[in-house]
């Protein structure tokens, strides 16, 4: 009777076997939640990384710097927006820089207006100046905005792809200790800035 007893003991009773077949069940779906969660994330991850390589029409392979009229008092802005473009085209590398007369697309422009203005000041006092004398000041930060509006066409049929846009390209200097020297530097920088903006929406999706 006693061994009869232990034995029944330690049988499992069978109230427990639908509450193990749920656990399995239920790891079951923990598992294909957590699958289908990793699967997301990947994806996600995917989508959010570095792109490289164009987004617009894939017929438009390579592109070449047209002209910019500079209806500025500046000589040189033409040629050195130009120069900037093809540099930032060459370092961007989501298009191939070509001759006119093998480009599927060209850019071309005007730079309608650069213009500076004071965004900072010194205080400027003689030495010989009194404490009841008032102090004067001048211009120390000077910003350079470039403005710039430009157009992408098909140079086989002259036609414009997408829209006429716009952009514009800033650069900070101090006019000390020679005002040309650095206004000639920051607008080697608004250029550099302008031709930058321009390159990225190029070649993002038209």
């Amino acid at each position: 009777m006693k061994s009869s007893r232990l034995t029944a003991a330690r049988r499992p009773q069978r109230p427990g076997a639908p509450a193990a077949a749920g656990t399995k069940a239920g790891r079951a779906r923990v598992l294909g939640a957590v699958g289908f969660a990793t699967l997301a994330c990947l994806t996600a991850a995917g989508c959010l990384g570095y792109r490289r390589g164009s987004l617009m029409h894939p017929q438009i392979k390579t592109v070449a710097v047209g002209e910019f009229t500079n209806r500025t008092p500046d000589a040189d802005l033409g040629v050195l927006l130009r120069r900037h473009l093809a540099e930032h085209f060459m370092t961007d590398g989501s298009l191939t820089l070509v001759t006119r007369d093998r480009a599927d697309a060209v850019v071309r422009g005007r730079i309608v207006n650069c213009r500076s203005q004071a965004v900072g000041s010194s205080r400027r006092r003689p030495a010989q100046a009194r404490d009841s004398d008032s102090d004067t000041y001048q211009p120390a930060i000077v910003r350079i905005e470039l403005e710039v509006e430009y157009e992408l066409i098909q140079p086989s049929t002259g036609r414009t792809l997408g829209r006429k846009r716009s952009v514009e390209g800033t650069a900070d200097f101090s006019q000390l200790p020679d005002i040309h020297v650095a206004r000639q530097l920051g607008i080697r920088q608004a250029a550099s800035a302008a031709a930058q903006k321009m390159v990225a929406a190029i070649t993002e999706a038209w």
